[in-house]
């Protein structure tokens, strides 16, 4: 559990933080990337003493830090429609600010049983939570998917630390960085090498009949 700090966000007790078993194979992931790998790689090696990273093959792939610096909106959903993208082009394009660390605990139960326990330290959101929990709320609604946690917290994740050092790193200065957001990336859930779809949050009504006449199946009239 993280403990709360001054200008940090609440911490997140256990219970809260609690995944439903929810299979996401073959759906769809809602994310915001943010091009901050290199950053992030930068501050684990000068931040982060190696013997405190946490690895396991069944957790993230391996990975101590992550590759693909990203916030997820939503999980398990289909291919976008239409209305999905006009509901969402109605929002507009906003700014994103990430600023500072914190953590919270996670842990897996492996197939023989064995439990393994990490901190996950991630980066912080401001000024654009609200803008957020309406995307993940509007395709939940229209997608017709739950989330697999009770609450919605949007984080960035960086990297995942040893049982007990979460504390310890996320005093560490990270940011701040500023993004304009305009688009939602979507696609394969697990699968990094898809191609990604878009949702543009300020698509006009011929850019969205354009995106969708792309996207149909067309067949030759003999």
């Amino acid at each position: 559990m993280a403990a709360q700090t001054d200008g940090k966000t609440p911490s997140l007790g256990p219970d809260e933080r609690k995944r439903k078993q929810v299979d996401y194979t073959g759906t769809h992931i809602a994310l915001i990337r943010f091009p901050l790998d290199e950053e992030a790689a930068r501050f684990v090696q000068t931040q982060i003493a190696k013997e405190d990273l946490f690895a396991h093959p069944e957790v993230g792939k391996g990975r101590t830090v992550e590759t693909d610096i990203h916030i997820t909106v939503h999980l398990g959903m289909d291919k976008p429609t239409l209305e999905l993208r006009k509901v969402l082009a109605r929002i507009g394009t906003f700014q994103a600010r990430l600023y500072g660390l914190d953590f919270f605990a996670q842990s897996k139960t492996l197939e023989d049983g064995t439990k393994v326990e990490w901190d996950l330290l991630y980066v912080i959101g401001d000024g654009s939570d609200r803008q957020l929990r309406w995307i993940h709320a509007a395709i939940g609604q229209i997608c017709k998917v739950e989330y697999g946690f009770p609450m919605y917290i949007p984080h960035a994740t960086l990297a995942r630390v040893k049982k007990g050092m979460g504390l310890k790193y996320s005093s560490r200065p990270f940011g701040p960085f500023a993004f304009h957001v305009r688009g939602i990336t979507w696609r394969l859930f697990g699968n990094r090498t898809d191609k990604p779809d878009v949702i543009w949050l300020d698509a006009d009504d011929d850019e969205l009949d354009e995106i969708m006449h792309d996207s149909l199946p067309h067949k030759s009239i003999p």
